[in-house]
């Protein structure tokens, strides 16, 4: 393997590396009119590929990063929270672990401009990462000096189907602008190399932060860039060689400066408690067997690389299982990368291209591999994205060395390039046309999640995450809500089976349970309704309803117990709610005030929450309580038309109900009956407790009725509440006296007296 690195460019597949004709090489940074028209040609195919996607919708993690994450529905005012936040942080998760700020920035311009619109997003995955495939081109052309090596490699990655899951889905913007980011540092630091321009480091330097606040994985460019430099380097000059190093100085304090933002926001690279259904590797504790469960799934990722078929959003429990080094697939996955480290020992001495492609390979791989650190999923079509360029690489240096080489080895024109492409022109052709056709139609079922959950289903039959995750779909409210009443029954039906079977494939996943049991909720409020629309029915819908609502509090109640998610609590403390509606038995409340305050603790910006802990407080008469909740979820959402509702409707309800009790009190001791007017005053500081006055109404009830202690507790929280009451400085003090205490009756009165003269006259 070698480059013969010369000022006129003429280079070939196999001549040797000559750093030292590279003084002068300032001048192969100028792109050749082929190159630029490669580069297009590269850029073109992206953007044809993926241009039906376009029109596509939100789905799977899109919703917790753009639609329903606070932080980006605040548009550009919330890019500093964003940046010192999780991702997933907006949408209420407690336990996340991904700092990719820099994607998540552009979603919130994207909805300030195009508020709730997924299109523009979509559009904008498809521009960059045709961009990337033009950018990996130029980079590779400058490196390798090889513009038939770089072109067939890049086309490759354009066309190959594996990238679908990242193009199509709008929250794998991350992983495409850590390609982008990875690839233009490469292309920026090879001209600071060469040249020792000050501008070219401070290029690079931002694409690396581009590439690293994006994805935390690109800090893997800190291998790839001595990897590049040794192979494509081979002999240095004094210039290039301290280039060299101050370059890679540059770089690291970049990645530096991530690595210390990063931890002090989340903390350490790998995952410390994940779901069994997120990466199935933590469904056991031996760590051999989780070893060898990695080797399994990097055979697989081999194989998916060759042949992209089928594709599917998910490769977890329990299409894959735990195995051990006695599995056959285990040995021979390891006899291969067995033999890959061979080959690259083999040829690291000479510079072999295969060594170079061997080691490009597994270093991008050895993070998402699970074999190393053990992250947040078992495997994804996503995590070999970068990994891809390696075998990209691979099969365009094996099709170009039949290439004829001739003195003037880069044609000057595009049409005597493809002319000397030749056979392995044709191979390209015939691949990128199977690659397409498996593309395209692979972007359709993007399409929605009704598409996409509805295929990948059949693919992948005994997945816990894909039988929950159509399930999920079909049972979702606004799913529901665009069906006809028979097609609505019909997939509620059918989406509960899709979730019993998930939880049996594995029991202890908590969002099944939950969603489960919230459709069971759901059918049971139907019969509800149903029981007051139909009397000729009523005895059966109450008996459904009431056999739903059991299903509900067994599936809620399992939810609960596996995982303290503040959405769990909600729903059930939800659930207690309705129970205390239907049965009128109130002692559901308390429980659920019990679970919805859980909710909130758990998740303080939880705006639902609030809006439901006021909604309990309501019911039970605590006003003031309920106001206070309704006004904490306006801080978080200020619009929110819920809150304003809820919060105008306690404030009307609070008035009524206050003056209703406190006008009864006032009437019942001018009647000298100061043990009802005791019981009416209590039910009006039920929902007003922070009334000094009523306080001080009720001591005196307390007082006449000799409850002498009571009195004084309740004069006390009056002036805890307005330190500056006189009327209840003047109650303590005559209650002071009536036992006895006149030092401190005295106290109190002279207090009353001073802060209001005519208490005295």
């Amino acid at each position: 393997m070698g480059r013969n690195k010369t000022a006129n460019n003429q280079k070939t597949s196999n001549s040797s590396a000559k750093a030292g004709q590279m003084k002068e090489g300032y001048t192969l940074f100028k792109l050749t009119k082929v190159d630029k028209w490669l580069a297009l040609i590269v850029a073109v195919v992206a953007v044809v590929l993926y241009a039906n996607t376009f029109g596509h919708e939100y789905v799977l993690d899109d919703h917790d990063i753009i639609p329903d994450n606070t932080h980006v529905q605040k548009g550009i005012e919330a890019i500093p929270t964003i940046f010192s936040t999780t991702i997933r942080n907006g949408a209420g998760f407690t336990d996340d672990y991904l700092y990719r700020p820099l994607s998540q920035a552009m979603f919130a311009i994207e909805w300030q401009i195009w508020p709730d619109n997924p299109h523009p997003s979509h559009v904008i995955n498809v521009l960059l990462f045709a961009l990337s495939c033009s950018v990996l081109f130029i980079a590779l052309k400058q490196w390798t000096g090889n513009s038939y090596l770089s072109f067939v490699c890049s086309a490759l990655f354009a066309f190959h189907p594996i990238h679908t899951e990242v193009v199509a889905n709008i929250k794998s913007r991350d992983e495409i602008l850590g390609m982008l980011g990875i690839a233009s540092t490469l292309l920026f630091y090879y001209r600071y190399l060469l040249s020792g321009q000050i501008k070219h480091i401070l290029f690079a330097m931002i694409t690396t932060a581009i590439a690293v606040f994006s994805k935390e994985s690109s800090i893997i460019i800190l291998l790839l860039l001595p990897l590049f430099i040794y192979f494509f380097t081979e002999k240095e000059s004094d210039k290039i060689r301290t280039n060299r190093w101050k370059g890679l100085i540059f770089i690291s304090a970049v990645i530096f400066f991530f690595l210390l933002i990063r931890n002090s926001i989340v903390g350490g690279l790998g995952a410390e408690e994940v779901a069994v259904a997120d990466n199935f590797l933590f469904a056991t504790d031996n760590i051999l067997d989780r070893k060898a469960t990695a080797f399994y799934l990097m055979g697989y990722m081999l194989r998916i690389l060759l042949v992209p078929h089928p594709l599917a959003i998910d490769y977890g429990y329990s299409d894959f299982n735990i195995t051990s080094f006695s599995d056959p697939i285990v040995i021979i996955s390891v006899l291969i990368y067995l033999m890959i480290g061979g080959i690259i020992i083999k040829g690291l001495k000479k510079r072999s291209f295969y060594s170079f492609t061997g080691l490009f390979f597994l270093f991008t791989i050895a993070l998402p591999s699970n074999l190393f650190i053990e992250i947040g999923t078992a495997f994804g079509e996503r995590l070999l994205y970068v990994p891809s360029v390696a075998f990209c690489l691979l099969i365009a240096y094996l099709l170009t060395q039949f290439i004829q080489k001739e003195k003037e080895f880069d044609p000057t024109n595009i049409r005597l390039f493809f002319k000397r492409l030749g056979a392995a022109g044709i191979t390209l052709l015939v691949v990128g046309v199977l690659y397409s056709y498996k593309t395209i139609s692979r972007n359709e079922e993007w399409k929605n999640e009704l598409a996409l959950f509805s295929a990948d289903v059949k693919t992948r039959p005994n997945s816990a995450h894909m039988t929950y995750y159509y399930g999920n779909h079909i049972t979702n409210v606004d799913f529901l809500s665009e069906q006809s009443p028979e097609d609505s029954a019909r997939y509620i039906n059918e989406g509960i089976q899709y979730l019993k079977k998930s939880i049996k494939i594995l029991e202890l996943f908590p969002v099944a349970h939950h969603q489960l049991g919230y459709t069971y909720f759901k059918i049971a409020k139907r019969h509800h309704s149903l029981s007051f629309a139909n009397e000729k029915n009523k005895d059966f819908n109450l008996k459904q309803r009431d056999l739903y609502l059991d299903s509900a509090y067994i599936s809620l109640k399992r939810s609960v117990s596996i995982a303290r998610k503040h959405i769990y609590f909600n729903t059930y403390g939800s659930w207690m709610f309705e129970m205390a509606d239907y049965t009128g038995n109130k002692t559901y409340l308390d429980t659920s005030l019990i679970y919805i305050q859980k909710a909130v603790d758990v998740y303080p910006q939880y705006t639902e929450g609030w809006n439901n802990l006021g909604s309990v407080y309501g019911k039970m008469q605590q006003y003031d309580n309920a106001i206070a909740s309704f006004n904490k979820a306006l801080e978080i959402e200020p619009d929110n038309e819920t809150s304003k509702r809820y919060l105008d409707l306690t404030y009307q309800l609070q008035k009524s109900t206050n003056e209703d009790h406190y006008t009864k009190g006032v009437q019942l001791i001018e009647q000298k009956n100061f043990a009802a007017a005791t019981t009416e005053f209590e039910h009006a500081i039920q929902s007003t407790p922070n009334s000094a006055e009523l306080w001080t109404r009720l001591a005196w009830c307390y007082g006449e009725t000799k409850r002498f202690q009571e009195a004084i507790n309740a004069l006390e929280k009056a002036l805890k509440i307005d330190p500056n009451y006189a009327r209840a400085y003047l109650f303590l003090g005559v209650t002071y006296d009536q036992i006895g205490k006149k030092e401190l009756s005295l106290i109190n009165r002279k207090k009353a007296c001073e802060l209001d003269p005519s208490l005295c006259q």
